[in-house]
């Protein structure tokens, strides 16, 4: 009997030995978090391990997550599966859905996620493409003649517009004088025609009076603005001018006329078709729910396509430029010391746990075994 008890003390006290040792083994890794001092001298084992290797540690996970968890071939293999493309196009399909309830402006939506000022850079932009594109093409056709670059349905169709525009313009000369604005016009100018003329005409004006002299001259400008003799000096003059214009070189009429007479009408003719004020005034809604299968069916594939094409060849690059390793140690090191051990031990509780019991199993058997010896001998 007294044998039996004298194991059974041992093993109970080799498994209080070994269960304790093995917990405070466990909480020495965290505890205590600073040094502690005893008449200058720092005790041994403080702090406790992970908090004096926390500078390591950091480093290390940082190292960890970029080789081995976090990697740019893992990522790759993500963005290139199809299910992970089709749950990005279903996600972005459910937003279209609320976008649909909304009630806000596409400018108003742009605005929100942070686009502003988009109207504005799209008209610079366009702004600027024509005056690059119309400023290369001049520099690779200034020595040629304008009549070689234009079609000959276009000469065709000037030449035969001449007739047209000269009729508008001897109608509307004719209107202007057949009006009172035209008729005070003209006798003003009978005004100062007779002004320095001396006294002879001054002495005809007093005798006949301008509103005279304007009721003679009007109906015979009128006759000859309806007269055929007008409209074929009108043609012909538009005809000399047009074929003058045709010989010059592309070089000379850009230097006669300017950039802004040449550019700038294509610039604004440009941006005011594109409508962009009545578009960004728009709601999102009706924008969206006009243009839903278009959007759904086409552009969406397309872009989510494109965008994970482009991320899949610089996921390298992205991740260098994010440098995770750096932020991961920076991270780490920002954490208090609570709340790693709190981490840690959430997620090793359990085996802590089992490393405590088994060292107070294996304290049990030492301690057998020690009894069975002490008493063999």
């Amino acid at each position: 009997m007294n044998v039996l008890l004298t194991i059974l003390l041992m093993a109970i006290i080799g498994a209080l030995i070994g269960g304790v040792t093995n917990f405070l083994a466990i909480k020495m890794l965290f505890r205590p978090y600073n040094p502690i001092y005893i008449w200058g001298k720092r005790v041994p084992f403080t702090p406790g391990l992970i908090p004096k290797r926390r500078s390591e540690l950091a480093n290390q996970m940082g190292k960890t997550v970029v080789e081995h968890l976090l990697t740019a071939e893992s990522i790759q293999q993500k963005i290139m599966t199809p299910q992970f493309r089709n749950e990005i196009i279903v996600w972005t399909k459910q937003q279209l859905q609320q976008l649909k309830q909304s009630n806000v402006t596409v400018e108003q939506f742009l605005e929100n996620i942070g686009v502003t000022n988009s109207k504005q850079r799209i008209e610079r932009k366009v702004e600027q493409l024509v005056q690059e594109k119309v400023t290369d093409w001049i520099q690779s056709h200034k020595e040629d003649q304008l009549k070689d670059l234009f079609p000959v349905q276009l000469n065709e169709l000037v030449e035969e517009k001449f007739p047209v525009v000269a009729d508008v313009i001897l109608q509307k000369g004719n209107d202007f004088l057949s009006s009172s604005e035209g008729k005070m016009r003209l006798e003003k100018l009978v005004e100062e025609f007779f002004k320095d003329k001396g006294m002879v005409w001054n002495m005809l004006q007093m005798f006949m009076k301008n509103e005279r002299l304007a009721d003679i001259i009007q109906p015979k400008i009128q006759q000859f603005l309806a007269s055929d003799g007008a409209k074929d000096l009108l043609v012909e003059l538009f005809r000399k001018e047009w074929h003058t214009l045709k010989e010059h070189q592309v070089e000379y009429v850009y230097e006669q006329w300017g950039a802004k007479r040449i550019v700038v009408p294509v610039q604004s003719g440009l941006v005011n078709m594109l409508q962009l004020e009545k578009y960004y005034q728009l709601p999102i809604a009706e924008l969206v729910t006009q243009n839903e299968a278009v959007i759904v069916d086409q552009v969406l594939p397309k872009i989510v396509g494109t965008i994970f094409d482009r991320i899949f060849i610089r996921v390298e690059s992205i991740m260098e430029k994010l440098n995770i390793q750096d932020l991961v140690r920076e991270q780490v090191d920002t954490f208090s010391l609570e709340r790693i051990e709190e981490m840690v031990i959430g997620i090793s509780k359990r085996e802590f746990g089992m490393i405590t019991y088994l060292g107070a199993v294996l304290g049990g058997l030492i301690g057998v075994v020690q009894g069975i010896i002490a008493l063999l001998m």
